[in-house]
C-alpha cells in the first residue's frame, strides 16, 4: 500500500515552497508530504505495515557464518547422486556416476565413483573418505583417504580439467598426455587463515596409456594423436606441501617436496621440489599487477610423470601445451589487469553485470636437464643456459562473474613469442589471476 501511494504522489504532486521554510535551505514539499503519508499509513495499518527489523536476523547470520560446524539436525547419511563423465583420447568417453554420503564436519564424508571407459573397454573409479575437524578460533584439520584406478595428466603441476575434456570432445584440441594410477593415497592437512601445511603418502602403480579415440563432434583432426608414455612402476612417495599468505601484504607463496624411494617399497627413486611465489598489487583504481614466478627441479629417476613442462595457458601461452619438457623448470610472468569496462568505454550497450575488461601480460621461461621422452636434453645445472629461455608478450580480454569464486575469470588470450619464431596463438581458459599459486583460496 505504501508503494502504491508513494508512486501516485510522485506523479501528481507539484513541488512547491511551503511557508515558513528556513532561509538558505531549499525546501522539498514532496518529501514532507511523503513523510506525512507514511506516518498516517503506519497508524492506519498498525504493525503489519512496519518495516522488518533485521538486526536479529543479521546477528544470527553472522553467528552462523562464524561457526560453520554448527548445522541444524538433518539426515547426514542421505546419499547424494551425480553423473561422472570424462572424454580424452586415451579413454574415449567415460560414462559413470558417483555417490556421496555424510558431511566432512560431522562423521566424515564417503564418496564412491565408477565409470566405464569405452575406448579401452575398462572400468575406472574408486572410493574416498574425508573428515574435517573445525573449532572456534582454531586451525582446521582434514584427513583424506582415497583408493582407486583413475587417469591422470603427466604434468605433475596440473590436474584433470573439465575444460580440456570439453575441448577434446568438441574439436580434439586437447594436447595433454595421460597415464593410469592404481593404488591408494592418504594425507593430513592443517589449514589456517594465513597458511596451509599438509603431509601425505601414496602407493600407486603408474602405467602408460595408448590412444584409443581420435574422433570428435566437429570431425576435426586432433591437435595431438599420440599419447606420450609414462614410466611404468610403483611409486611409493612421501609429500610435504606448504602454502603461506602474508598477513598484511598481498603476497602468496607455496612449496612442495616429494620423495619416492625404493626403501618404501616402490620402483622409483627420485626427489622433486617446486616453489611458486605471487603477488596481487593494486595500482589505484585503474589496474592490478599480478607478478608470479615458479621453479621446479627433479633429481634421481627422470620419469615423465615427475618431470616439468612448459607451454599452455598456465605457463608460456604462445606455446602449445607441454611443448617443452625437462627435469628442471624456471618461469616468470606478470599480468596487468585493467579495471575499466571496455564495453562502457566504447559506448556499447550491455548489462551492467557483464563487464568486459582488458589485460596485458609478458612471460619468460625455460626447461633444462634430461628430456623425459628421449629428446636431446641438456646439462643438469641449477640454472639454465641463456639461450634456453623463451619470451612472450600479449593481450587479454576477460570477464569476472564473481561466483562461485570471486577471483575466477573467463579469459581469451593472444600471446606472441618474442624471438626467432615470432609466432602468435589465441587461447581460452577459465582460471584465476594467481594460477601458479593454488595453495590458499
Amino acid at each position: 500500500m505504501k508503494l502504491v501511494l508513494l508512486a501516485l504522489a510522485a506523479l501528481i504532486l507539484p513541488v512547491a515552497s511551503p511557508a515558513g521554510a528556513q532561509e538558505g535551505v531549499v525546501p522539498d514539499s514532496l518529501s514532507d508530504f511523503l513523510k506525512t503519508l507514511a506516518d498516517s499509513t503506519d497508524r492506519y495499518f498498525g504493525p503489519s505495515s512496519a518495516p522488518v527489523d533485521t538486526a536479529g536476523l543479521d546477528s544470527v547470520l553472522a553467528a552462523r557464518l562464524a561457526q560453520p560446524w554448527m548445522r541444524p539436525p538433518e539426515r547426514v547419511w542421505r546419499p547424494r547422486l551425480a553423473p561422472w563423465f570424462l572424454f580424452n583420447r586415451v579413454d574415449g568417453p567415460l560414462w559413470g556416476g558417483e555417490i556421496r554420503a555424510g558431511r566432512r564436519e560431522r562423521w566424515g564424508e564417503l564418496e564412491a565413483k565408477a565409470g566405464y571407459a569405452a575406448g579401452p573397454g575398462e572400468w575406472r573409479g574408486g572410493g574416498r573418505y574425508a573428515k574435517r575437524w573445525m573449532r572456534p578460533e582454531r586451525p582446521a584439520w582434514t584427513l583424506d583417504l582415497s583408493a582407486g584406478r583413475q587417469p591422470a595428466v603427466i604434468d605433475p603441476d596440473r590436474r584433470m580439467s573439465l575444460l580440456r575434456s570439453a575441448r577434446a570432445l568438441v574439436n580434439g584440441s586437447d594436447r595433454q598426455n595421460y597415464f593410469l594410477r592404481d593404488g591408494f593415497r592418504a594425507s593430513l592437512e592443517r589449514r589456517m587463515p594465513t597458511g596451509r601445511v599438509a603431509i601425505g603418502f601414496r602407493s600407486e602403480l603408474e602405467s602408460a596409456l595408448s590412444t584409443t579415440t581420435t574422433w570428435n563432434l566437429l570431425g576435426r583432426t586432433p591437435k595431438a594423436v599420440q599419447n606420450q608414455p609414462a614410466g611404468r612402476g610403483r611409486a611409493c612417495a612421501v609429500r610435504l606441501d606448504l602454502a603461506i599468505r602474508a598477513p598484511r601484504l598481498p603476497l602468496h607463496g607455496e612449496a612442495g617436496y616429494e620423495v619416492a624411494d625404493a626403501a618404501l617399497g616402490g620402483d622409483f627413486d627420485y626427489a622433486r621440489v617446486r616453489v611458486a611465489l605471487g603477488a596481487d598489487l593494486t595500482l589505484g583504481r585503474v589496474a592490478s599487477l599480478v607478478p608470479q614466478i615458479e621453479w621446479a627441479r627433479l633429481t634421481g629417476d627422470p620419469i615423465p610423470q615427475a618431470s616439468s613442462y612448459l607451454g599452455g595457458t598456465h605457463s608460456l601461452r604462445s606455446l602449445e601445451t607441454d611443448a617443452m619438457a625437462g627435469t628442471s623448470k624456471a618461469f616468470g610472468r606478470f599480468d596487468c589487469l585493467f579495471a575499466p569496462d571496455l564495453l562502457a568505454l566504447a559506448r556499447i550497450p550491455h548489462p551492467a553485470a557483464f563487464p568486459i575488461q582488458g589485460a596485458i601480460f609478458a612471460g619468460s621461461g625455460a626447461v633444462w636437464g634430461s628430456h623425459p621422452f628421449g629428446g636431446p636434453g641438456s646439462g643438469e645445472s641449477p640454472w639454465p643456459d641463456p639461450d634456453a629461455w623463451r619470451n612472450e608478450a600479449g593481450v587479454s580480454l576477460f570477464y569476472r562473474p564473481g561466483l562461485p569464486d570471486p577471483m575466477l575469470i573467463f579469459r581469451i588470450d593472444y600471446a606472441r613469442a618474442i624471438g626467432p619464431t615470432d609466432e602468435g596463438r589465441i587461447s581460452f581458459v577459465i582460471s584465476t589471476p594467481l594460477d601458479l599459486v593454488r595453495g590458499i583460496p
